[in-house]
């Protein structure tokens, strides 16, 4: 029976992408849920998976860098809500990428990948995971989800406002002065702002 880690830090996609898999591949046992990078790591080593669902950005350790800690000893796939890394990986020889929001039909192609490739050894990820990061640490994606259905780019942020005892947060965007709110599971990103 093929195992899998599940490592999403937004809880609904995460449980969206568990509840999709137990449909779609019921054979599949999710030894692992996993809401940052350093739980992934220490369930990814705990349990030796055959496939990794990474998102790419978690806090603590990206994606990329489970990934690169993996080293050949499972298969990945990427989940992402930009393009550029989903082209790349998957040009780059990792199984696949899911984009978000997830959708059934493209995690169904997914699954027959999957599945065509457990007979194989994983891919060399190591070319494509150096070039991800550099990309990362370069800052040339420059757009952050900071809400559900909401994508800004960093550089138009003029300030983040904090609530008071209430933990909310809100980014006001510096042309319109517009403020838009950052929802619990992205606060982490305005951390040292």
């Amino acid at each position: 029976m093929p195992t899998a880690l599940v490592a999403e830090d937004e809880p609904r996609l995460r449980a969206r992408l568990i509840e999709l898999l137990g449909q779609l591949w019921p054979d599949l046992s999710i030894v692992a849920e996993c809401e940052d990078g350093p739980q992934a790591l220490a369930a990814m080593n705990q349990h030796a998976p055959d496939v990794l669902f990474l998102d790419i950005r978690m806090p603590g350790l990206s994606g990329i860098d489970v990934a690169r800690a993996a080293a050949g000893q499972a298969h990945v796939v990427f989940i992402t809500a930009y393009d550029e890394y989903a082209i790349e990986a998957f040009e780059r020889g990792a199984v696949d990428y899911l984009l978000k929001p997830l959708e059934a039909p493209r995690l169904i192609e997914t699954v027959r990948r999957l599945r065509e490739r457990l007979a194989a050894p994983p891919a060399d990820l190591r070319e494509l995971l150096q070039k991800l990061n550099a990309r990362e640490a370069a800052g040339t994606l420059r757009f952050w989800q900071i809400h559900r259905g909401t994508i800004v780019n960093i550089d138009a942020i003029d300030t983040v406002v904090r609530g008071d005892d209430d933990g909310r947060m809100e980014v006001r965007i510096r042309q319109t002065g517009s403020m838009l709110p950052v929802s619990e599971t992205y606060r982490h990103r305005f951390r040292q702002m």
